[in-house]
């Protein structure tokens, strides 16, 4: 399993779009191997009436709805910005 690139990232930034409580466990996997070593994870979700996964809720550090927001984020200075939505 290659998890290097995890390793070796100061931010994972997540994509979380799924439709009706499905979520991909490629995506699930890296943001609990991210949470358990650590590293900040950013949660971009547009489709925000679907719920987010309990676990990715938790886990993520940031949270925005418009992809857009990315390219000011200070990835040196996270801000805490948290998930109060539904949650599967």
């Amino acid at each position: 399993m290659d998890t290097s690139q995890i390793d070796e990232a100061d931010a994972l930034v997540v994509v979380h779009d799924y439709l009706h409580v499905n979520m991909d466990s490629g995506t699930a996997f890296e943001v609990g191997y991210a949470y358990r070593s650590q590293t900040p994870i950013v949660v971009v979700q547009e489709l925000t009436d679907e719920p987010v996964n309990l676990m990715i809720g938790q886990a993520l550090q940031t949270y925005l709805t418009d992809p857009n927001e990315i390219a000011t984020l200070d990835f040196n200075n996270l801000p805490t910005i948290p998930y109060e939505g539904k949650t599967f």
